[in-house]
């Protein structure tokens, strides 16, 4: 718990981060560590006619998040697709994905990250 609301200043602010870039494709991808705990813009640029798929799973030492088509949150292709993700450590750190056919990229932005203390 927060003593004072500074104490959560990290949490609401809305810095852009450097972007984590994961190159999806028809094979699951995954983010290569786990994400530290914070808000993150997630953007999706799919090709044309390919959905994607995402998954977000707790990191494990040594295992993989697997993304599966149809299975997961779905994105379209039509458009550009962005939204807001909390990250908690040790629940949905690490995050994977893949396309039904085609390639997509997948940024994961840092909005605010909770400093490491």
């Amino acid at each position: 718990m927060a003593a004072r609301g500074d104490d959560l200043l990290d949490f609401y602010r809305r810095d852009l981060g450097r972007a984590t870039v994961l190159a999806l494709s028809a094979v699951s991808a995954q983010t290569p560590a786990p994400l530290p705990p914070g808000r993150y813009l997630l953007i999706l640029r799919a090709a044309a006619g390919s959905w994607a798929w995402l998954r977000a799973e707790r990191h494990v030492v040594g295992g993989t998040v697997t993304a599966v088509v149809a299975d997961g949150f779905p994105l379209s292709p039509d458009a550009v697709q962005s939204f807001e993700f909390n990250v908690r450590r040790g629940h949905n750190d690490r995050i994977a994905g893949i396309t039904e056919a085609g390639n997509a990229t997948l940024y994961i932005v840092p909005l605010a990250v909770a400093a490491q203390r």
